[in-house]
């Protein structure tokens, strides 16, 4: 049997809307980063590519079912490597009160 495996991707990251899409209209003067000053163009940029993402991550736990994903919808990049892995701020999924480190 295949080794558990989990994939966290946020929906919106802003790493990847600004080093791949070249996308810079999120803002981050209120903690967590936002897309709200975003026009349209710039969000239909966003949101297709976040459908393509959503696609392949579908695709990747169709073929490795022991795979799972998490991908909030949000823009904050790096989960599992900032301090946001156990920051109160990001308690997931929402309701439980639990942040992302625990079980």
């Amino acid at each position: 049997m295949e080794t558990p495996a989990l994939l966290i991707q946020s929906a919106y990251d802003h790493w990847s809307m600004e080093n791949i899409l070249g996308v810079t209209c999120y803002s981050n003067t209120k903690s967590p980063y936002s897309i709200a000053n975003c026009n349209d163009s710039s969000m239909e940029v966003i949101n297709d590519y976040r459908d393509k993402s959503k696609e392949a991550i579908y695709e990747m736990i169709k073929r490795k079912p022991n795979t799972g994903a998490w991908t909030p919808s949000c823009i904050q990049h790096g989960f599992t490597t900032a301090s946001s892995f156990n920051d109160p701020k990001f308690k997931v999924p929402g309701g439980t009160g639990k942040m992302m480190m625990e079980k």
